[in-house]
């Protein structure tokens, strides 16, 4: 019922995206107009919430025979396009560009982009099989097919675990965007993202970037090195010990005393953490909930009564305090805890932009065991107004939510925070603080320190009510940007004359170019032997001692792989290239964000310009 063809992907920007695309044509063969409508409605009446407005005004005036601007090849395509999106999103991913158009054959063509070009080529696959699965019946899709549906689903969410963005990287993805910062991946098919060009540019994974020093890095992934590092410097810290096998756990429980904390040295959002432990019997179950994250040796740490904050440092200075709650539910009288947590679930989905970062909480052994300390279970059901605790730790990632407090916070604290992350080196951390009032000082015996953070979590902010742009602005701070670069297109006759001139003259140590697949910084030529135009000018802009660039392309790179840099200083065009381009590849060079307009300059011309570069 659907053939579908890959005439093209381009990995720079082209006249459809600001972003790598692909670009297939689709054939639908042996659908009537009407059947197509009620496909497309079923599709989305199971999906509701990737329905865009256009299109669910499209489906709700429906009309037999349909109006022009809704035929049933434009509604087929805008629907293949904003479904394949909305799943390749759904878990991770910051893919913006989809959209769809009807060839004079009657043929649809849908552009869809991507972080893994494979992944968004099964992803449009699926779209398609989920139209037949929906079937015509006005009676909706059945539920056989519903299951098969999400079954595919789940499955490409796997895949986009594996290959997209992390939702830390979005956050600065999406701040990145609207602040005109262009990224790349640092490292292909890894966590590592650069943004901004050369001089300007700076690599995160998760919240942590290579302005972290290396010690940093060590003593903040070392829970025993961050409690060493708080005594050295003055800061309180409960007393710990490490235990390696379950016959140390009573005696290193009577040192520390009770009640107790235990959890594994290198696991972080909260995973293997047990809290508030009063007896043996519970410490044992803890021990063996860390033993399923870690079979290094486990701390085991005095508890501290008080409520969990996060301390967010960015740049030396702290930018938010959350107070981090538990998972918990409010009786209603009514509901049993396990409806109480499907209710409070519901909100909380795979899609963590949707749920403001708010995670599922999930019914596992450990909230069994924090249920039975409290002597209920999952059916019973609590008094209206009683508050019932699914969890002992605080963590967002387990369940928690967060309520921004910094407006009360004690100046000491504050300064002690600042000096930890300036003293370790940390540009972006998160020091977790234990106080039953934030409003006092350690030194009137309210609080204590617990650990150090590399990559705290962004989404503590966000599901505390802070806005996102905000927080990714914070966190890549004002001196992220693009260079300088002159984007010179011309002929394939042409190409070798610009070349010529770029390898006779002698470049300072800042300036660099990119032509013909080589590239050299300063007298520093670089090993790009079987990359393709594009790749090769991402070499160059990985460099951070380039602070201006020239970078050249020919008309048959340009139609072939898009342009390689989203911005620019300056674009010139031969006459010859002009010739060859057609309207909406002109177009889309005028497009670029550039300081100049695109200027038509003779190769001589170009020539001139390039020898004043130098």
């Amino acid at each position: 019922m659907f053939d579908i063809q890959y005439i093209h992907n381009y990995p720079g920007i082209s006249p459809f995206a600001k972003e790598p695309i692909l670009l297939a044509l689709i054939t639908p063969s042996g659908l009537i107009s009407k059947e197509i409508y009620q496909r497309c409605l079923n599709l989305f009446a199971h999906y509701p919430e990737w329905l865009s407005d256009e299109l669910s005004q499209h489906l709700t005036e429906m009309k037999d025979p349909p109006p022009l601007e809704l035929s049933p090849q434009v509604l087929l395509g805008k629907t293949i396009a904003q479904w394949t999106l909305a799943a390749l999103n759904e878990v991770r991913g910051f893919i913006q560009a989809a959209g769809a158009d009807v060839t004079p054959d009657g043929r649809i063509q849908v552009w869809l982009g991507f972080h893994h070009i494979q992944v968004s080529k099964t992803a449009l696959e699926l779209t398609l099989r989920a139209l037949l699965l929906a079937g015509d019946s006005t009676e909706g899709i059945s539920i056989q097919n519903k299951a098969i549906i999400d079954q595919q689903l789940n499955a490409l969410w796997l895949d986009c675990k594996q290959c997209h963005p992390d939702y830390q990287a979005r956050i600065l993805m999406y701040a990145a965007q609207q602040l005109g910062i262009p990224f790349l991946p640092f490292i292909e098919n890894s966590r590592f993202w650069q943004f901004g060009w050369g001089c300007n540019a700076r690599v995160f994974m998760e919240s942590a970037s290579n302005k972290d020093g290396m010690l940093a890095a060590h003593w903040a992934g070392s829970k025993v090195s961050s409690k060493q590092i708080f005594v050295q410097l003055g800061m309180p810290t409960p007393q710990y010990l490490l235990v390696q096998h379950q016959e140390q756990l009573e005696e290193a429980a009577l040192k520390v005393g009770w009640p107790c904390v235990i959890k594994p040295l290198n696991c972080g959002g909260g995973k293997g953490v047990s809290a508030n432990i009063q007896n043996l019997a519970t410490l044992k179950k803890g021990y063996h909930y860390a033993r399923k994250f870690s079979s290094d040796s486990l701390m085991v740490e005095r508890h501290i009564e008080g409520d969990d904050y996060r301390i967010m440092v960015i740049g030396g200075k702290v930018s938010a305090v959350i107070r981090r709650d538990p998972a918990s539910i409010t009786g209603d009288g009514i509901q049993t805890i396990s409806q109480l947590i499907k209710q409070l679930n519901k909100n909380r989905t795979t899609n963590l932009v949707k749920s403001a970062y708010k995670r599922p909480i999930m019914i596992d052994d450990v909230l069994i065991a924090q249920l039975e300390q409290q002597d209920v279970s999952l059916n019973y059901v609590p008094a209206t107004g009683v508050k019932i605790s699914l969890r002992s730790n605080a963590n967002i990632s387990t369940g928690g939510s967060g309520t921004d407090v910094s407006t009360g916070v004690h100046p000491d604290l504050i300064k002690a925070a600042e000096a930890i992350a300036t003293t370790m080196g940390l540009h972006t951390t998160g020091v977790d603080y234990i106080t039953t009032d934030i409003s006092r000082s350690w030194s009137e015996g309210a609080g204590t320190f617990i650990e150090v953070n590399t990559t705290p979590g962004l989404d503590v902010l966000i599901s505390s009510g802070l806005d996102p742009l905000t927080v990714g602005t914070q966190v890549l701070g004002e001196t992220i940007a693009s260079v300088p670069i002159c984007f010179i297109v011309v002929s394939p006759e042409e190409l070798d004359i610009v070349m010529e001139i770029l390898q006779q003259k002698s470049l300072s140590d800042d300036k660099g170019w990119s032509c013909k697949q080589k590239v050299s910084i300063g007298s520093l030529t670089l090993n790009t032997e079987g990359m393709s135009p594009q790749q090769a000018t991402e070499v160059m802009l990985r460099h951070q001692s380039l602070h201006q660039a020239i970078v050249v392309y020919d008309t048959e790179q340009l139609m072939r792989y898009g342009a390689p840099i989203s911005q620019c200083e300056q674009v010139l065009v031969s006459p010859m290239a002009v010739k060859v381009l057609s309207r909406p590849w002109i177009g889309m060079l005028k497009g670029l964000p550039s300081k100049n307009t695109l200027s038509t300059c003779g190769i001589e011309e170009i020539c001139i310009q390039l020898t004043q570069y130098y």
